[in-house]
């Protein structure tokens, strides 16, 4: 399947010219911090981040996924990015406040 770009079409012409090359070699740093937000935002939609980790090392992640495992040391900073971007949330800003949760409004 191809697009509309000039790069796409240029290949769908001459498709030998992409599929009888040899393939290139590809080297991503996954710590690199642009792709690590990139991967970060995507996470966060599958499941909701948390990078602190408490004084008894309970795991990163609400299901129990240590998410430092996956995106490192530097996910609290990522987090901290995004936040400020408004390109993440808190899940439930309300979870600290335990008054809220069982109050109803009226």
């Amino acid at each position: 399947v191809a697009f509309d770009g000039p790069l796409d079409q240029y290949f769908m012409r001459d498709p030998a010219r992409l599929f009888e090359r040899p393939i290139e070699r590809a080297a991503v740093d996954p710590q690199n911090f642009k792709i690590m937000r990139a991967h970060a935002q995507c996470a966060a939609h599958e499941i909701p981040l948390d990078p602190r980790v408490a004084e008894d090392n309970r795991p990163c992640g609400t299901v129990g996924v240590d998410a430092r495992v996956y995106f490192g040391a530097a996910l609290g900073d990522v987090c901290d990015a995004l936040r400020a971007e408004r390109k993440l949330t808190l899940a439930d800003p309300m979870a600290e406040v335990k008054a809220a949760k069982g109050a109803r409004g009226g």
